[in-house]
């Protein structure tokens, strides 16, 4: 049976014959990803480009290696893109996406000097709205009331997994004994 007479007709099509491995795609900015070429060309290969979607590296910003590695600065998405180049007709192209969050800005607030039985508001500033957590078992705006002595109080910031750390020092002094 003649397959043309159905509409039928034969397509082939080109599929990349490699993957780019990389070593992280999902990253706190400051942070490195290796990315390395898992090939299985049926030509040879001559080259092989990377170019990492982040013009602010500069001169960095490209690799000519199957094996490369790249520090992502800023946060944001970045395509990355790698290119065989191969003595036969077409070359092939794959891209793999990066996604590069920040780290969190907390503060913890000015250390203080408070009186024996005084309220303790530990407050975060915390503009970006990560996750936070305070160590003692204090919780964020609730007052509490701390022992005579000094204690130091860390704030963890978490933004999808990039961790920022703040601390303040809070100095308790016994009241004064009044005597009549």
């Amino acid at each position: 049976t003649d397959s043309s007479s159905f509409g039928l007709h034969n397509f082939s099509f080109a599929v990349p014959q490699f993957q780019i491995i990389a070593s992280d795609t999902i990253i706190c900015e400051g942070e490195n990803v290796a990315f390395a070429v898992n090939a299985f060309p049926t030509c040879i290969i001559d080259s092989i480009i990377y170019t990492f979607d982040d013009p602010g590296s500069g001169a960095l910003n490209t690799a000519n290696s199957a094996m490369a590695d790249h520090v992502f600065q800023t946060p944001g998405n970045y395509s990355v893109q790698c290119i065989l180049y191969k003595n036969c007709l077409a070359n092939d192209t794959m891209n793999v996406e990066i996604i590069v969050n920040g780290f969190p800005y907390i503060s913890a607030g000015p250390d203080a000097d408070l009186c024996e039985n005084e309220l303790v508001i530990l407050t975060a500033i915390n503009p970006d709205n990560a996750s936070i957590s305070w160590n003692l078992g204090v919780t964020d705006g609730v007052p509490f009331f701390q022992n005579v002595g000094i204690t130091t109080y860390i704030i963890t910031a978490d933004n999808n997994g990039c961790i920022a750390t703040d601390d303040v020092t809070i100095t308790v002094y016994e009241s004064p004994i009044v005597n009549a």
